[in-house]
């Protein structure tokens, strides 16, 4: 099954500023190969979202949100946070794995 997926505005920004930060960080190489490669995993959500588990803090909200894990060369270092249903991925947010989980009011 393929789904519409759709970042919402502050994962959309979250995703830019964790971009950002690598750039200014580590290397403008290495952003836009975390971007891109970020960026090709949040797509393959369309026809792999049923894979990837409930995010830790799923019981705070009222929907299922699943979360899936990211990091190049083979270490998560964010977490994408996403619902879906037949239809669409709504993609949350794009944290750190050392942020504080996320809470409903984040959301708003």
């Amino acid at each position: 099954m393929t789904r519409v997926v759709q970042l919402l505005p502050r994962a959309r920004i979250q995703l830019y500023e964790s971009a950002s930060w690598w750039a200014e960080n580590r290397s403008v190489t290495q952003a836009a190969r975390w971007l891109g490669e970020i960026e090709t995993a949040i797509a393959a959500l369309a026809s792999e979202a049923e894979r990837h588990p409930l995010a830790r803090e799923a019981e705070a909200f009222e929907f299922a949100l699943h979360q899936m894990n990211f990091g190049v060369s083979g270490s998560a270092t964010h977490r994408v946070l996403f619902s879906f249903d037949d239809a669409r991925v709504l993609v949350y947010a794009v944290r750190h794995l050392s942020q504080a989980e996320l809470k409903s009011g984040d959301l708003e």
